[in-house]
C-alpha cells in the first residue's frame, strides 16, 4: 500500500509522468529506504533525471532544512527552515542500554516502553506537527505564537529522515508526536502516520510511535479506529474542568468527561496502554484535593477491567520563554512570573499523596515521575524558536536603531 503525500511526491510524480513506472519505485526506494540525501546521489537514475530533479526540487530530497541547533548530552535540538520560511523544532533524545531515562522531556514520556535493544541504547525523535499552536495553554511556548498553520505529512516525517540521513537508517527507534503543536488537530498527521507505518516508504512499527494529544475528541476516536496500535498519550494537567479549561483552553470545546469517556473507550477497544500526563504546576495543580481527584478518574470513573492500562506520568514544567510580537526580551526570568518550577522535594510530596490516594481507592494504574534533562538546551516546545525570534528581533531593532542615528 503506498501511502499519499503532499508536495514533493507529487511533484516527483509530475517529473516523471513519462518515465517508466519502476522510477516511482526507485526513487521511492531511495528518499524513504535508502535514505539518500540529493537527488545527484540517486545512481539508479539517469543523469538528465537527476539534474532535472534538482533543477525543480533543490539538491536535498528533504523539504526541510536545519538553520540552528543547541545540544546537551543527551539531547540535540534543531530548528528547521520549511520551504516558506517559517520554522518548527525538532528534538533528536540518545538514552544508554540499560539506563532510566532521567527526562520528563515533553516528548519522551512514554516512548522508554518501546525500545528495541541495542548495543549502544536507544534514541526517540520528538516531532513537530503545526507551524505554532492554536490552542493556548496557559503554560507553552508554542501557545503564545499563535497557529500559522498545519505541517504537510511530507514536512512532518522529514523531521525522522533528516535525523536517519544524518547518522544511519537505523538511527531511530521510536518516534513521539509531542513537539510544536496539536497532532490531532492537523489532518496530516494521519497521512503522516501512514507513510511512516507503510511498509513501501518508513516501516515503522505501529508500537513505536506516540502520538499526544490534549483532549482532541474526535482526533482520539479516529486514532482508536485507524491506528489501534500506535501509543496514545493524553495530557491532563489538572482534574477540575474549571482549572483545566484556564490551563488547556481547548477543554471548553473538548470537555474533560467527553475526552476521558473517548480516552477509556480507546483502552476498551485497543486493549493498549494509554499514558495520562500530568504537568505538575507547584501551587497550582499539585495539592492534596487534586490528588484525590486524579486517583477519582482513574479509579472510579474507569471501568476496573481497564485500570491497570492507564499510566500516570508526572512531568515537571520546563520555563518557557515570552514569544509574543510584543517581546523584547526572551529571559526565563520573566517567564516564571505566573509559574514556577516544581522543586524534587515538591514532586516527591505531590507523588506520595497520590500513592497514598491511589492505595485507599485500591487503585491498579501506574505511575512514574519523569525527570527532566532537556532545560540547558530550551527543550520545551517552542523553545528553540522564542529564543531565535527574540534574537532577530533584538538584532534588526539593532539595525534600525544604527541606521537612525546614522
Amino acid at each position: 500500500r503506498m501511502a499519499v503525500a503532499l508536495g514533493r511526491l507529487n511533484r516527483i510524480k509530475e517529473i516523471l509522468q513519462n518515465e517508466p513506472k519502476y522510477r516511482h519505485t526507485q526513487i521511492t526506494q531511495a528518499i524513504f529506504e535508502k535514505k539518500i540525501r540529493t537527488y545527484e546521489e540517486i545512481t539508479t537514475f539517469p543523469i538528465h533525471l537527476r539534474n532535472k530533479l534538482t533543477e525543480e526540487l533543490g539538491k536535498s530530497t528533504l523539504t526541510i532544512h536545519p538553520a540552528h541547533s543547541s545540544s546537551s548530552k543527551q539531547a540535540t535540538k534543531i530548528l528547521f527552515d520549511l520551504k516558506d520560511g517559517n520554522q518548527i523544532e525538532t528534538v533528536y533524545m540518545r538514552f544508554k542500554k540499560g539506563e532510566e531515562p532521567t527526562s520528563e522531556d515533553y516528548c519522551s514520556d512514554q516512548f522508554l516502553q518501546n525500545q528495541k535493544s541495542h548495543t549502544d541504547g536507544y534514541t526517540s525523535v520528538c516531532l513537530s506537527t503545526q507551524v505554532g499552536c492554536a490552542l493556548k495553554c496557559a503554560f507553552c511556548a508554542t501557545g503564545k505564537m499563535g497557529l500559522k498553520r498545519h505541517m504537510n505529512a511530507e514536512e512532518i516525517v522529514d523531521q525522522v529522515l533528516y535525523f536517519q540521513q544524518l547518522h544511519g537508517p537505523d538511527a531511530v527507534d521510536s518516534i513521539s508526536f509531542m513537539g510544536m503543536g496539536e497532532p490531532l488537530q492537523n489532518p496530516n498527521t494521519f497521512k503522516a502516520l501512514t507513510m511512516l507505518t507503510d511498509p513501501n516508504m518508513m516501516r515503522f512499527p505501529n508500537r513505536h510511535i506516540n502520538v499526544s494529544t490534549v483532549g482532541i475528541i474526535p482526533g482520539i476516536r479516529r486514532m482508536t479506529k485507524e491506528f489501534p496500535q500506535v501509543n496514545l498519550a493524553f495530557s491532563l494537567h489538572s482534574p477540575f474542568s474549571e482549572q483545566r479549561s484556564q490551563l488547556v483552553p481547548a477543554n471548553d470545546q473538548n470537555p474533560l468527561e467527553e475526552c476521558w469517556n473517548a480516552v477509556v473507550d480507546h483502552v476498551t477497544q485497543t486493549n493498549r496502554k494509554v499514558f495520562i500526563a500530568y504537568l505538575v504546576l507547584a501551587g497550582i495543580n499539585d495539592t492534596p484535593s487534586h490528588a484525590k481527584e486524579i486517583v477519582n478518574w482513574m479509579s472510579e470513573k474507569t471501568p476496573q477491567s481497564v485500570r491497570h492500562l492507564l499510566h500516570l506520568n508526572l512531568l515537571r514544567w520546563n520555563p518557557t520563554i515570552d514569544v509574543t510580537p510584543s517581546s523584547s526580551k526572551f529571559s526565563r526570568q520573566n517567564s516564571e512570573l505566573k509559574f514556577k518550577r516544581t522543586t524534587p522535594e515538591e514532586m516527591l510530596t505531590f507523588q506520595n499523596v497520590l500513592h497514598d490516594e491511589r492505595e485507599k481507592k485500591r487503585g491498579h494504574f501506574q505511575m512514574t515521575v519523569r525527570q527532566s534533562f532537556g532545560v540547558d538546551i530550551d527543550a520545551a516546545c517552542g523553545q528553540l524558536y522564542a529564543e531565535h525570534q527574540g534574537r532577530s528581533r533584538l538584532e534588526k531593532s539593532s539595525e534600525t536603531k544604527e541606521a537612525t542615528q546614522a
